[in-house]
């Protein structure tokens, strides 16, 4: 559901980052990157069981988006509305690291070969309720906290072949 008295977030953004090329490794660079993000007036959507769950606790404004049935007066509809909470926080080191080369596996080709990896640390995430509450979002209960994506190419001429893996941290969307 829509809402047409949401704002627009507005967010302050600390990043710092380095990259390293070390000379005696032709090919090899690492690179880093912290984040920091404070999102004022955060864009948010709550479930539908807290949208229950405000409703059952006197929230009036919850009990307005639950429809039932007139017969059975079993729940047949909740809207969930988006909405402007209080604040947001994110931080988090985002890093890859890279090699390239060109070898000579069949003498005389145009060949490429490189290895890259991809990956994330989320160090903290909440959400600050418009009453002060946080909920932090690091638990078993939430997105993973480590990611990454490992690529690898080879390039023979015109032809090339790519491998690639992902891993994702233990998480779970709740």
């Amino acid at each position: 559901s829509g809402n047409p008295n949401l704002a627009p977030e507005i967010a302050d953004t600390r990043v710092a980052g380095f990259v390293f090329q070390p000379r005696r490794a032709d090919g090899f660079s690492f690179a880093a990157d912290w984040y920091d993000v404070d999102i004022a007036d955060s864009i948010e959507q709550i479930s539908a069981q807290d949208v229950v769950d405000r409703c059952a606790g006197g929230d009036t404004e919850q009990c307005g988006r639950i429809e039932r049935d007139p017969v059975t007066n079993e729940i047949s509809r909740i809207f969930r509305l988006f909405y402007n909470q209080a604040k947001a926080k994110v931080e988090g080191v985002d890093f890859e690291v890279v090699y390239r080369t060109d070898p000579d596996f069949f003498g005389g080709k145009e060949e490429n070969l490189s290895v890259r990896l991809l990956g994330g640390k989320l160090l903290a995430r909440e959400d600050i309720a418009a009453n002060g509450t946080v909920t932090d979002l690091m638990g078993p209960y939430t997105l993973p906290d480590v990611d990454a994506n490992i690529t690898s190419s080879y390039g023979f001429g015109r032809w090339s072949f790519q491998l690639q893996g992902r891993f994702l941290d233990s998480g779970q969307l709740g």
